[in-house]
């Protein structure tokens, strides 16, 4: 389309908000689910220039995916790589509530304490993203068992030794559609939640590697819509 012009402007003037939007319904006003952008407030006319130009807008569909950027983050206590996945939050959404993930249901992102990181595909809109130390290195958030802390950890009533990896919760994360967004990686918690270990596979079954075999036998679906029970005791 060309370029629109805003005529009668005052000199001096601004800065000004543009906002843009495709009026698919024709009713003069952005609807919710017509693509929109906000133009940084950054217009000003002077005397000595008297126009000015707010570049190139794209107006993204707004159910397309957009990325956070994370940024660089202090190493936490305990040894592992830091990963991290989001979710998105929908109006019925209740909360969610710290269990293992299973392996492949949703997208994975290492993060890089010293350069940031960069996570792709990420639902336009309200999201949640969960940060943990993945103490036995099977990029999935899972239990383990204590010894893998690395350090003595204060028991408590619980009748098992295996505990969920360290983990963070970042909430309210807005992502807008097609762009790209700051995120800050959470602390990380360390609170201890006590988890039931897995069943012990028959030898036929057994994998090469016992510790992996336990870890991925526990390991549940996301659901996002989980009661949130975070202020668990330790």
């Amino acid at each position: 389309m060309d370029s629109p012009l805003f005529h009668w402007l005052p000199v001096p003037g601004g800065p000004w908000l543009l906002r843009a939007f495709s009026d698919q319904n024709g009713n003069l006003r952005p609807d919710e689910k017509e693509p929109q952008r906000l133009v940084p407030d950054t217009l000003v006319i002077d005397p000595e220039r008297i126009t000015a130009s707010a570049g190139v807008t794209t107006l993204y569909p707004w159910n397309t995916p957009g990325r956070l950027i994370v940024e660089p983050f202090m190493l936490s206590q305990w040894p592992g790589a830091v990963v991290a996945w989001s979710m998105s939050v929908t109006d019925q959404d209740t909360g969610w509530s710290a269990s293992p993930v299973v392996m492949g249901s949703t997208p994975m992102y290492t993060l890089e304490p010293d350069s940031g990181s960069i996570m792709e595909e990420v639902a336009a809109g309200t999201n949640r993203v969960v940060v943990f130390v993945d103490l036995d290195a099977d990029s999935t958030f899972g239990a383990v068992p204590e010894s893998l802390y690395a350090q003595p950890l204060q028991r408590t009533y619980a009748d098992t030794n295996w505990v969920l990896e360290p983990w963070g919760l970042a909430e309210n994360i807005i992502v807008r559609p097609g762009l790209d967004s700051p995120f800050s990686v959470p602390d990380i918690r360390d609170t201890l939640i006590y988890w039931e270990p897995p069943p012990v596979l028959p030898d036929s079954l057994a994998l090469a590697d016992s510790l992996a075999a336990l870890v991925d036998s526990l390991i549940v679906p996301v659901d996002s819509t989980t009661v949130d029970t975070t202020d668990q005791e330790q």
